[in-house]
Formats: structure tokens, C-alpha cells, sequence
């Protein structure tokens, strides 16, 4: 077992889990979220030492690491700053307004 976890583990059943999520992406670079999951799975045991070891192994050999975690919210920040809303048609409600008024004006005021 690493000692490593040891003390994540010991931090976030202590009420520290900012400070065992930071551990966790620094030691092993692994993103904010997977971060998040993994620290609250050691902390309600739902999830074993040696399974959480065996989860980092893979993050390490699938390439799943904090700078692509930052990546990808780079790109969703880049999308939403690209999406325009669309301006409102305002030509369609004033020849409503205009027709309507007409039509008031001939079938009540007009005699």
C-alpha cells in the first residue's frame, strides 16, 4: 500500500478533503473531478486502498491527467464564448401590431 494514500486517506476521514484532493492531483496529476470521486470513495471505504492504487495506474497508462482535464475546460470555456445568441425579429410582432390595429379600426371605429 502507498503511503501516500495512507495519508489521503487519513486527511479526508479527518474533514480535510480539499487538502487530500489537492495531495491527490499533485502527487499523481490526475483531474479535479476523478480527484473528487476517488477521495470520496476512500473516504467512505466504498472504495479499497488497493483498488484506488490500481485506479491510478490506469489513469497513468490511459493518459488522463490534469493538463487534459484542463484542456477540455478550456475548449468548453471557447465554445460558449463562440455561441452568439440570435437577435430577436421584431418585424414579424410590428406588422402584427399594425395589421390588428387596422382591422380594429375598420371593424369598430369606421362607420
Amino acid at each position: 500500500m502507498s503511503a501516500t494514500l495512507e495519508r489521503i486517506k487519513s486527511l479526508s476521514q479527518s474533514g480535510k478533503k480539499l487538502e487530500a484532493i489537492k495531495m491527490l492531483r499533485d502527487e499523481y496529476g490526475i483531474g479535479l473531478k476523478q480527484s473528487k470521486e476517488l477521495i470520496e470513495g476512500i473516504s467512505d471505504e466504498s472504495i479499497p486502498i488497493d483498488h484506488a492504487e490500481k485506479i491510478l495506474t490506469k489513469f497513468k497508462k490511459s493518459g488522463t491527467s490534469r493538463a487534459h482535464d484542463d484542456t477540455a475546460r478550456n475548449q468548453v470555456k471557447k465554445k460558449t464564448t463562440l455561441i452568439k445568441k440570435p437577435k430577436k425579429d421584431y418585424n414579424k410582432l410590428i406588422i402584427l401590431i399594425i395589421s390588428s390595429l387596422i382591422l380594429i379600426y375598420f371593424f369598430f371605429i369606421h362607420k
